[in-house]
C-alpha cells in the first residue's frame, strides 16, 4: 500500500481542479493545453498559433480567472475560438462540440446558398450533390466554390430527378 502524499500547497490546489493523486479536471486540462500551445516554443502543435502571433488574455495565466470567465467545460465540448484570426480572449472563446469546431476552421470553404453563409459540404448536401461533383467542376472547368454552388442551384436534384433533365437513377 502506498503512503498518501501530503496536500499540494501550490495555487492550483485552491480551486479544486488539480490534485497530486487525482487526474486534473477536464476544464483544467483544456486550460493547461491552451497555455502550452500559446507559450511553449518547443510545443510543435502550438507552432501555428505562435506563427500567427495569436495571443491570450494575460489574466488567464490564473486558472481561477479562466474558470470564472468561461465556466466549467460541458460534457462533449472543448474550447473554441469564434474568430480564428484572433487569440484566446473571453469575448472570442466558447465551449463548442467537435462538429461546431470542424465548421470553424480556416480550411473550410464558405459559400452562400439561399442567402445563408455555410460550409460548401453542407450546401452540396442540401442540393443533393457530392463533394466529388464540386471537385470535378472546379478542376475541369476552373469554377470557384460559389460558381459551383450557383450552377448546382440552377440544376438542383430533387428525389433522384434532375429538374433540368431526365430522371437520375430512376
Amino acid at each position: 500500500m502506498t503512503a498518501a502524499r501530503p496536500p499540494n500547497t501550490q495555487r492550483e490546489w485552491k480551486h479544486g481542479h488539480s490534485r497530486i493523486m487525482d487526474r486534473p479536471s477536464r476544464t483544467y486540462r483544456i486550460w493547461a493545453g491552451m497555455l502550452t500551445r500559446m507559450r511553449n516554443p518547443n510545443h510543435k502543435p502550438g507552432a501555428p498559433y505562435r506563427e500567427k502571433n495569436l495571443d491570450y488574455d494575460p489574466r488567464w495565466n490564473d486558472f481561477r480567472i479562466f474558470l470564472s470567465d468561461m465556466g466549467e467545460c460541458p460534457d462533449g465540448m472543448s474550447i473554441d475560438r469564434i474568430d480564428n484570426a484572433k487569440g484566446y480572449w473571453p469575448s472570442n472563446c466558447r465551449w463548442a462540440t467537435r462538429p461546431m469546431q470542424q465548421r470553424n476552421t480556416s480550411r473550410n470553404i464558405w459559400v452562400v446558398l439561399s442567402g445563408e453563409r455555410m460550409v460548401i459540404k453542407d450546401a452540396l448536401r442540401q442540393l443533393g450533390y457530392t463533394y466529388q461533383a464540386y471537385h470535378y467542376l472546379r478542376h475541369t472547368h476552373g469554377f470557384s466554390a460559389q460558381q459551383t454552388i450557383d450552377r448546382f442551384t440552377k440544376r438542383q436534384k430533387t428525389l433522384g430527378a434532375n429538374i433540368s433533365g431526365p430522371v437520375i437513377n430512376g
